[in-house]
């Protein structure tokens, strides 16, 4: 048992051969270069926006079906219970409710506000909104494709 002959698989870490690491190198570098150019900004185009609902009952599901039926969002997922604490009528109140994120175009904000208004239970329905600075960029193209043209 002397050295391997030239040529021979050389074990190079974790029982690859130089070969397979320098292609798993080569595999990773692409992985980033394709993360760099996957990322894009929206430009103030799209936004979250969070609205609360009862988290008994199936409000908060009808209504966010509502919504993306409407093509008013292209998604909104549904956090089933969040505390809320707030005040109302001068006491502070502790409640149970279900959290959505409603994920659209910034243009849409007010035809989404009216909605959710017009169809809500509560007298002063949450709807606030924070603007997406970027994020993935195929993600935010199917945003933009899944709502309606402002």
């Amino acid at each position: 048992p002397g050295s391997p002959p030239l040529g021979s698989k050389l074990v190079h870490g974790q029982g690859r051969t130089m070969a397979e690491s320098k292609a798993e190198s080569k595999a990773d570098e692409s992985k980033a270069s394709a993360a760099e150019t996957s990322y894009a900004s929206s430009n103030g185009e799209l936004a979250v926006v969070w609205v609360t609902a009862p988290s008994d009952g199936s409000e908060a599901r009808d209504l966010a079906g509502a919504i993306v039926a409407a093509k008013l969002a292209a998604c909104v997922n549904i956090v089933p219970i969040v505390t809320s604490v707030y005040e109302w009528e001068g006491k502070t109140q502790f409640e149970d409710e279900a959290l959505l994120m409603v994920k659209t175009r910034s243009a849409l904000l007010p035809k989404l506000t009216q909605f959710v208004q017009a169809k809500h239970s509560y007298e002063v329905p949450e709807t606030i909104a924070a603007s997406v600075v970027g994020g993935n960029r195929a993600y935010l193209d199917w945003v933009r494709g899944n709502t309606k043209q402002p």
